[in-house]
C-alpha cells in the first residue's frame, strides 16, 4: 500500500534517496539507526524513506492538515520508527541535543526573512555534538523563480511580486523569501564546519540522484569542470545543498 503510493510521487522518493547520499556522502558511513528530524515534512515521503533502515524519524509541519493527509495517503501507523507531529520549526518541541540529523529540505524559504535564523538556531540546538544539518533551497539571485517558474519574481517589490505572481499563477500573495547563498552561510555561523555538497553533487548527477533535472549537454560539460572551479562557482548555481555539522 505505501510503495503504491510513494510510486506516484516519484520526485519526492529522488529527493530523499538524494538527501540519505548527501548524508552518507558527509558521514562517510551509512545512515542507520539514527534519530531523525524533518522540518517541514509535507507529504511525509522523505520521512517515510528515512525510517526504512530503522532509522527513528519525527516529522514536523506547522499545517495540520498537511500532516493528516500525510498519514492518510501513506497509510502509516505511527511506530516507533516513525512520528509525525504539529510543530513549528522555529520553536521545535524538543530537549537539546537529541537528534543526530536535522533535515530542511526546500523549507527556509517559506519562512518569513526575519525568522529563517531562528529556525537554524533552533536545528543547531536540537542536534547532538557532532550532529547535521541538511539544508537545501534556492538561489534569490537565480533569474528564475523556482516554485513559479516566472522569472525575476523574486526581484521584485512586495506589491509589484503580488500582482505579477496573481496575473500569471493566481495566486494572491508571494510568500517566500529566498537567501542569497552567502545570507544563508552567514545564518548557519554556529555550526563548527559547513560543507557544500552543490559542486560534487552537479559534477555527479547520477549518483546523487539528479540525473533527470540536469539537461544531457550540460552534464558533460560538467564532468569535464574540474571540482576546484565548480566549488568556486558554487554561489551562483540555481540551488545549494549546505551541510552543518554541529
Amino acid at each position: 500500500m505505501i510503495e503504491g503510493y510513494a510510486i506516484a510521487d516519484d520526485s519526492r522518493i529522488r529527493k530523499a534517496k538524494k538527501i540519505i547520499v548527501c548524508l552518507e556522502f558527509v558521514m562517510n558511513k551509512k545512515l542507520r539507526n539514527m534519530r531523525l528530524l524533518e522540518i517541514g515534512a509535507g507529504s511525509g515521503l522523505i520521512s517515510y524513506e528515512l525510517s526504512k533502515h530503522g532509522n527513528e524519524v519525527v516529522a514536523i509541519d506547522i499545517q495540520a492538515d498537511t500532516l493528516k493527509k500525510a498519514i492518510n495517503n501513506l497509510k502509516i501507523q505511527l511506530t516507533e520508527y516513525i512520528n509525525f507531529q504539529i510543530a513549528d520549526g522555529i520553536n521545535l518541541p524538543f530537549k537539546s541535543n537529541c537528534f543526530d540529523v536535522c533535515i530542511c529540505n526546500q523549507v527556509i524559504e517559506h519562512v518569513p526573512k526575519n525568522k529563517q535564523e531562528e529556525l537554524i538556531n533552533e536545528a543547531y540546538r536540537v542536534l547532538k555534538n557532532k550532529g547535521l544539518f541538511y539544508m537545501a533551497t534556492g538561489n534569490k539571485l537565480w533569474p528564475i523563480e523556482p516554485h513559479t517558474g516566472l522569472p525575476f519574481l523574486q526581484y521584485l517589490p512586495q506589491l509589484i511580486a503580488d500582482k505579477y505572481i496573481k496575473l500569471f499563477k493566481k495566486i494572491d500573495r508571494y510568500d517566500v523569501s529566498l537567501p542569497t547563498y552567502w545570507k544563508l552561510k552567514m545564518m548557519m555561523y554556529k555550526f563548527n564546519k559547513i560543507i557544500d555538497l552543490t559542486p560534487h553533487i552537479i559534477k555527479n548527477p547520477e549518483k546523487f540522484y539528479i540525473r533527470e533535472e540536469i539537461p544531457s549537454h550540460f552534464k558533460l560539460v560538467t564532468k569535464r569542470i574540474p571540482l576546484r572551479i565548480l566549488s568556486a562557482i558554487s554561489s551562483i548555481s540555481p540551488s545549494w545543498i549546505l551541510v552543518g555539522v554541529k
